[in-house]
């Protein structure tokens, strides 16, 4: 479990994780993420992030379109959710994490949060593989998201 944002701190060891700017930007080769935001500023900066990246966003306004998107089997070919923890509707981002982690199709999480509580309680769901304390620096987002999808 890797915990990043605000002083950037890699939990597992405790230290800052090491930075070169030119390995952030590398090309990850059309990995689908799905990205679930419910502040429209937030996630077309999310996507535009990712896409930079190299990955291919796919960019949901709720946990519950998310939901419904994998009930019918539209989220197969996801690889990573990035998720923010407060947002309207049956599912929030927890919620939606555990469910994840539930079905068959199980992918990795990460939970991005401003709430120190939401962080906690975060750190105990199975499938949640890292957590993003908001606000947060972008590459740190890419960094991570590399690191999950490229073992």
């Amino acid at each position: 479990m890797r915990w990043w944002g605000g002083g950037a701190v890699d939990c597992a060891t405790g230290e800052a994780p090491e930075r070169d700017d030119q390995a952030s930007w590398l090309i990850v080769s059309g990995v689908v993420v799905a990205v679930i935001e419910d502040e429209h500023a937030v996630r077309r900066i999310l996507v535009r992030i990712l896409e930079r990246a190299g990955f291919a966003p796919l960019p949901f306004a709720s946990a519950d379109e998310y939901v419904s998107e994998m009930a019918s089997g539209g989220t197969a070919g996801v690889k990573l959710v990035v998720t923010d923890v407060m947002m309207p509707g049956t599912h929030d981002g927890l919620g939606l994490a555990r469910l994840i982690g539930d079905s068959a199709e199980a992918v990795p999480v990460i939970v991005m949060s401003a709430d120190p509580q939401a962080v906690e309680v975060a750190a105990g769901i199975p499938g949640v593989v890292g957590i993003l304390r908001k606000p947060f620096r972008m590459d740190l987002l890419v960094d991570l998201a590399r690191d999950v999808v490229e073992p």
